[in-house]
């Protein structure tokens, strides 16, 4: 399963300093970039929402005929592939 990112993010987490850098460039890991919202899976999709980093995207769930929900940080950085220094998530991949 790929690890879905904003292309800023992957952009900015290459940078030095910006995170750990075998968090996010790891054997296996494959990623697909996202320039933007995106339907990633049936009533589940990533809105682009920057801010804490250059790329941050929340993941919004659909279902029911009820109004989306949004995954509380903490349960998307759970599935995180790397943090930022200072304890902010590089990537919310959906599990």
């Amino acid at each position: 399963m790929p690890i879905r990112v904003q292309r800023t993010e992957r952009e900015a987490a290459r940078e030095p300093d910006y995170t750990i850098a075998e968090w996010v460039e790891f054997e296996g890991a494959a990623y697909e970039e996202l320039d933007g919202p995106a339907e990633i899976a049936e009533d589940v999709r990533v809105l682009p929402t920057p801010g804490h980093t250059p790329g941050h995207q929340s993941v919004l769930v659909d279902g029911d005929g009820k109004p989306p929900s949004q995954l509380p940080h903490p349960v998307a950085g759970r599935h995180s592939r790397g943090v930022r220094r200072g304890g902010g998530a590089v990537v919310d991949a959906v599990p």
